[in-house]
């Protein structure tokens, strides 16, 4: 009986190690709307100098949104602009979205306003 449990409880604790373990491969697109996620994952690869192509993704991704809350701050009511029209052209997109493909790789106007959105997350007085 003895053995059966702790056969169980390796199984187990190693399942548990290897869930751990797992971490899904970072996109430029989940990077950019998940400041935080960026933000550790950035510092990750500064402090490892690692080169690997995850690490590229993420210094393009920091670059990218550094720049856009550079430009958040600088002004605001400009990126508040942007923010609409790119509401707005989502909206349309959604409503067109039946007749037309649009290429997967490129940010979609919806995907933008959820980018913006995060930029303002991040400069919010809490």
């Amino acid at each position: 009986m003895t053995h059966n449990f702790c056969r169980f409880f390796l199984i187990l604790f190693s399942s548990f190690i290897l869930l751990a373990c797992h971490q899904e491969k970072l996109t430029y697109h989940y990077l950019m709307t998940h400041p935080n996620a960026l933000q550790q994952a950035a510092k990750h690869c500064q402090t490892t100098a690692n080169q690997a192509e995850t690490c590229q993704v993420v210094m393009s991704a920091a670059n990218s949104f550094t720049r856009l809350l550079m430009e958040q701050q600088q002004a605001p009511e400009k990126f508040g602009d942007r923010i609409l029209s790119a509401q707005n052209a989502c909206v349309m997109m959604k409503q067109a979205s039946s007749a037309a493909n649009t290429n997967a790789n490129a940010i979609s106007p919806c995907e933008e306003v959820k980018i913006f959105l995060a930029v303002v997350s991040l400069s919010r007085p809490e």
